[in-house]
């Protein structure tokens, strides 16, 4: 028996380095940006007002810019969800909808009866959840949407054979009615988002509504979601109707889907502040000091330090107060480049 234990043992061990490599390897690994070159031109990069700075950034990214949209900027949750039921529950023929972060509360409730009510109704509703992000939600929750006919799916569940694919979630937030009017930003289905954002436990948030042919890039990227998850490609002019490319407004608008990124909010875990430990909550504070200390030892090391700074990042520091400074500092340096750069923010 004490060899087998032996064994076990040595096999976690194994296990666990093997894991702490394969963090390391994903900060230290990979090239990145040092330098942009405008051959020729030496007034540097283009300019937002240059004809040239919409096509490169359609160019590198990906991002298709059209003209003919009209948006509006809508500010924390009493400035969105009202419209947002009012939208939903005006649908005729389809509803899709794709969130992050979840969990149970009057906002969630709220979706689940005017998307009960849509489906009942022969409405096609179809809903895509990240199965980290919303993983509070609960099963009486998802069957009830699904006896009322929404079609419920759940985005990269967790299993024990795709670990190595845990941190690859989607931060899509999709709301689409009939194809023909959009939401996005960074709501969710929580009751943080609740109020103006000015209050104790309230969230603040900037989402966007929007009409014009740029909505059905926003159907296109819940369809490809939905692709991954069921199976089924959506087409066609019932969720990508003639309506959808029409000319709405005067604003030139495109909708960049970004690849898989570990969560900036992680219900559920402890975060630790310095160096992103995550652990399941409930993890008591000293076990996650410990495994931040020993981070902050490895990542002391002579040899990690010229590793990381190969990598472009700028050390700041392994204490709270260091991270802090950093990030006033640059609050100010982007303060600085937005004003030298003529952009007025309103709120």
């Amino acid at each position: 028996m004490s060899i087998l234990k032996y064994a076990l043992l040595t096999v976690l061990i194994v296990l666990l380095l093997a894991m702490v490599l394969v963090g390391i390897l994903s900060v230290t690994r990979g090239a990145t940006v040092r330098t942009v070159i405008t051959e020729g031109d030496r007034g540097g990069p283009p300019q937002v007002s240059d004809p040239l700075f919409p096509r490169t950034i359609e160019l590198f990214t990906g991002t298709h810019i059209e003209p003919g949209n009209k948006v509006e900027i809508l500010l924390n949750g009493e400035g969105t969800y009202p419209l947002l039921w009012k939208d939903i529950a005006s649908a005729k023929k389809t509803v899709t909808v794709q969130m992050y972060y979840s969990q149970p509360g009057a906002v969630a409730d709220t979706m689940a009866k005017y998307l009960s009510e849509r489906a009942r109704a022969g409405v096609r509703v179809l809903l895509l959840l990240d199965a980290f992000g919303s993983q509070p939600l609960t099963k009486e929750w998802a069957k009830g949407l699904r006896d009322a006919g929404v079609e419920v799916s759940w985005l990269r569940p967790l299993r024990w054979y795709t670990l190595h694919k845990a941190t690859q979630r989607s931060h899509v937030r999709v709301v689409v009615v009939d194809g023909r009017v959009g939401y996005t930003g960074g709501f969710g289905l929580a009751d943080y988002w609740l109020g103006d954002g000015r209050h104790d436990d309230q969230w603040r948030e900037s989402n966007v509504r929007f009409y014009g042919p740029t909505v059905a890039a926003l159907q296109a990227a819940f369809a490809s979601g939905w692709a991954e998850t069921t199976g089924e490609l959506l087409t066609g002019d019932v969720f990508f109707p003639p309506v959808a490319f029409e000319d709405k407004g005067n604003v030139n608008a495109g909708l960049m889907h970004s690849l898989p990124t570990i969560g900036s909010t992680v219900p559920g875990y402890e975060i630790s502040q310095t160096w992103g430990i995550v652990a399941p909550a409930g993890t008591p504070p000293d076990v996650v000091k410990r495994l931040s200390d020993e981070i902050v030892k490895a990542m002391n090391q002579p040899d990690m330090k010229e590793r990381v700074l190969k990598t472009g990042a700028e050390p700041i520091g392994d204490r709270p107060a260091d991270f802090d400074a950093f990030m006033a500092n640059e609050r100010q340096r982007l303060g600085d480049v937005i004003a030298r750069s003529g952009i007025v923010l309103t709120e």
